[in-house]
């Protein structure tokens, strides 16, 4: 039988089998330990029983590399000294084999599918692989792959012609850490108040005071909270006007006050770098690399080009694919190639789209989903085309590579069968978990929540003219003839909808700026503009949910988790010390001292 150490936590599985306190104390010894120096009739090599069998010293010392901790480490390493902290370390290894081997029996007894120790492994392997769909197919495509590149050859001409054709990808742009203080307009009529004010605050720097320290105060833009910083910026990404002024600075250097959409700012600039292209040999490695990124795609074209589909496969086309996304039922299947099927509702999350209607994504948008959509139909079809071709030495090997996933496989496995059996226990004891909500009812709260519509416009090579035009379209928004949808029309973008979310799963999903944005807004407003990963966006709050107190009925499954969280070391050490006396564990102290010594 092949047996795998797994991490304690797995322990908990009896749980189901055997009562537990529901606020047990642990142990100070968990399984007995015999002082005899000489047990007739078992091997003298052996420093451990059960009723599964003897566990010997090399037996232990066979499964130490799996195990993680200082002592262990110091053990394989040859340097540990203290033989209490040696004992502790080969008696829990010991311990974890016999409950190992409990597990799988208690699985074969509850399973007549299963025969003998071997299958369930294997079954525990295979579940294991269909929740991870990429791994097998990396196995086989990564060696695949790397030999392909191996054997792709670019000549020096090849990396020459490259870099005479390209010559804009070697071209670094200028960049500096750009810092600002930026105050808004108390009257648009007269501006020369926001500049006058700015030309002070500067006097007040050139005196010696902190940029940081004022942007912190007196600045009206979020960068305030981190003392003005913005990040670093390169040539091209700012407003022209602001660009000619950032970049004419030296290292340290702050600005005149600058009139900037809605007010004016001072900026700041560090770590100054000019823009500089790359020579050839510097570029010359990056360009290789390329070269054989091209060439490695060509090739795996032409396989695929060469290859029919399997009988039956199904691959749709970008416009069917966006079709089908917005059907309605999310098992509709969107992709079949062999044994592997995808159905609308995996792709949605494989592509993170959430709620969103996939047909309002933008062009940009829908190219990067079908591409992530092509890339998995394409990367089976070359697994197929892989695997049809391997010799039997490569076939083993691939296996043999799976096999190390055996211990995480079986982790999972047992994992699923702790939270039954914790859960089966737990409904069997409704008066305690009843009394546990009493005594920490204010920690029951329904979650806050939202619902809301956000409008994305990416930018454009004028972002400060899309902010301003956004900025007066927000305010016309307040009014009820005019809403998003007519604003989408005017300046251009997409609206996603949120049904109602709990912050916990938008902070999933949105941003943190977005998150805070939306914590300091009322219900039946528009947010302001803001800027984020290269566009622009504007939240309509529909609704917002504020946290209640639940009744016990709301929050059973919420109550049970706190309380398997709570005593969750505290029934693992119980159960343990139950599971190794069931099996008649007994570690035999004495014995394996006389070996360590010797």
């Amino acid at each position: 039988m092949k047996l795998f150490m797994m991490p304690v936590c797995v322990l908990l599985l009896s749980a189901c089998e055997r009562a537990v306190d529901p606020a047990p104390k642990a142990s100070p010894g968990l399984g007995a330990v015999s002082t005899q120096a000489d047990i007739s009739g078992h091997r003298p090599e052996t420093i451990a029983l059960s009723r599964f069998g003897e566990i010997s010293l090399s037996e232990v010392e066979s499964w130490l590399p799996q195990q993680r901790g200082a002592v262990c480490r110091k053990i394989r390493q040859g340097k540990a000294s203290d033989i209490e902290q040696v004992e502790a370390c080969y008696r829990a290894i010991a311990q974890e084999r016999v409950i190992e081997e409990a597990l799988i029996e208690r699985e074969i007894k509850q399973d007549s599918t299963i025969s003998h120790g071997d299958a369930l492994i294997d079954r525990a392997l295979r579940k294991y692989l269909d929740d991870n769909p990429g791994l097998e197919q990396n196995l086989v495509l990564q060696p695949f792959r790397e030999q392909m590149r191996e054997d792709i050859e670019v000549s020096e001409q090849e990396i020459s012609d490259y870099y005479a054709q390209h010559p804009d990808q070697f071209v670094k742009p200028a960049s500096a850490l750009l810092f600002s203080l930026y105050r808004r307009h108390q009257d648009a009529e007269h501006t020369q108040v926001t500049l006058d004010f700015l030309k002070q605050l500067k006097g007040r720097l050139l005196l010696g005071e902190k940029f940081e320290q004022l942007a912190r105060k007196y600045s009206h833009s979020e960068s305030r909270s981190n003392g003005g910083r913005i990040g670093v910026v390169k040539q091209g990404k700012l407003d022209p006007k602001l660009e000619a002024v950032l970049f004419s600075l030296q290292d340290g250097e702050v600005s005149e006050p600058v009139l900037a959409r809605g007010g004016a700012v001072l900026l700041m600039a560090k770590r100054v770098q000019p823009a500089y292209t790359l020579t050839l040999a510097d570029a010359r490695s990056s360009i290789e690399v390329l070269i054989k990124e091209e060439k490695l795609q060509e090739q795996s074209e032409r396989i695929l080009a060469e290859n029919e589909l399997p009988e039956g496969s199904l691959i749709l086309a970008s416009e069917q694919l966006i079709a089908a996304l917005d059907d309605a039922d999310t098992e509709t299947t969107v992709l079949k190639i062999g044994a592997l099927e995808m159905n609308a509702g995996q792709l949605r999350t494989l592509a993170r789209l959430g709620q969103q209607a996939a047909g309002e994504l933008d062009e940009k948008q829908r190219e990067g989903l079908y591409k992530v959509y092509r890339e998995r139909a394409d990367n089976h079809r070359l697994y197929l085309y892989v695997r049809a071709g391997q010799t039997q030495e490569q076939k083993n090997l691939i296996e043999a590579r799976l096999q190390q996933y055996q211990r995480s496989a079986l982790n999972a496995y047992f994992e699923q069968s702790l939270q039954q059996g914790l859960d089966k226990q737990l409904a069997d004891r409704p008066a305690e978990l009843e009394q546990y909500f009493q005594d920490n009812r204010s920690g029951f709260m329904s979650p806050l929540s939202y619902k809301l519509s956000i409008w994305d416009l990416p930018l454009n090579e004028r972002p400060t003219d899309q902010m301003a035009r956004m900025e007066q379209l927000q305010q016309k928004l307040s009014t009820e003839t005019f809403g998003l949808e007519q604003a989408v029309e005017q300046l251009g973008g997409s609206i996603t909808h949120w049904d109602l979310q709990t912050s916990k799963d938008l902070s999933k999903k949105l941003p943190k700026k977005a998150i805070n944005i939306l914590a300091k807004s009322a219900p039946g407003t528009y947010t302001p503009p803001y800027q984020q990963d290269h566009a622009l966006h504007l939240i309509w709050l529909e609704q917002r949910v504020e946290p209640r107190r639940l009744t016990y009925e709301q929050a059973r499954e919420q109550v049970a988790d706190a309380y398997k969280k709570r005593y969750g070391k505290q029934l693992y050490a119980t159960l343990k010390q139950a599971y190794l006396e069931d099996n008649g564990f007994e570690f035999l102290s004495q014995r394996f001292r006389q070996l360590w010594s010797e």
